[in-house]
């Protein structure tokens, strides 16, 4: 499969740790480290790391000696400029797309394997998402409904869209509350 999963990164730095949310320890391991080793189950082609650039170097230092650091590549962007996954098109175009919260410890690599082993175009539950590589275009209009508060759509809506039009409609109710 060619694949590529970009995982989610730029959480706030915390004060006192002065590190970003991902590189906070569970057990032995950071939530990045265990989100990448689950990630790296799925064989993908490439996994790009959207990164804030306050937070390069402690994510840097976190991964640089792991055995999967040369599936990875960096998505810089400015804490104070807007940051779309889109910016990492040149990376992942042509390539099947599924996108990972960094901070996902206890995402599962069956339940990202079921996401990407679905027939459907389209996948979305919560904060993970996948789009086969004629929806793409589809990245940044499907993650600006990501918050911390709320699914990204709802568990009715995520059942009803498998096309293309579905999706589009479902954005457009979302946006303007209308079919």
């Amino acid at each position: 499969m060619n694949l590529c999963v970009v995982v989610l990164t730029s959480g706030l730095k915390d004060s006192p740790r002065n590190l970003p949310k991902v590189c906070y320890k569970i057990g032995d391991k950071s939530m990045l480290e265990i989100v990448l080793e689950n990630v790296i189950q799925l064989n993908p082609n490439i996994i790009i790391l959207m990164v804030e650039r306050n937070n390069i170097t402690p994510i840097n230092k976190l991964i640089k000696h792991a055995n999967y650091s040369k599936l990875i590549s960096y998505c810089i962007f400015d804490s104070n400029k807007e940051s779309k996954i889109s910016m990492a098109e040149k990376c992942y175009y042509g390539r099947n797309v599924l996108v990972v919260p960094g901070n996902g410890p206890s995402l599962s690599t069956k339940s990202m394997y079921k996401m990407i082993s679905d027939s459907r175009n389209v996948k979305i539950n919560d904060k993970l998402f996948y789009l086969k590589k004629d929806d793409v275009d589809k990245i940044d209009k499907i993650a600006e409904y990501s918050s911390e508060d709320e699914k990204m759509f709802p568990p009715t809506e995520t059942l009803q869209i498998e096309t293309r039009e579905q999706l589009e409609k479902t954005i457009r109710k979302r946006k303007y509350g209308k079919n």
